[in-house]
């Protein structure tokens, strides 16, 4: 699904009606317990795996529809430049050291 735009809902148009504990079951469950990235195995939740919103919350996603989440493992998640968490010139420009920014 790389390289697929996906737009942010707004909130009050997210219809999803899963927990999320609901929806991580779900995503582990598409996905065979495997990176949708790489295609690494994962062999704990949290540890290895990860369940990652393709639209974060502050832009509309909805964390609970298994549609806007991914799982990946901790490589995937957050190394490299490609990663979930990986710099980016939005992040760099909005993120404060929190030493008195």
């Amino acid at each position: 699904m790389r390289g697929k735009q996906i737009r942010p809902q707004p909130k009050s148009t997210r219809s999803s009606t899963l927990t999320r504990r609901q929806c991580v079951d779900v995503v582990y469950t598409r996905a065979l317990w495997r990176c949708e990235r790489c295609g690494q195995p994962v062999r704990e939740r949290g540890c290895d795996g990860h369940v990652n919103e393709r639209v974060p919350r502050s832009r509309g996603g909805d964390p609970r529809d298994p549609g806007n989440c991914e799982l990946v493992c901790h490589h995937c998640h957050f190394g490299g430049p490609s990663g979930a968490h990986a710099p980016t010139k939005e992040r760099q420009s909005t993120r404060s050291t929190g030493f008195g920014d």
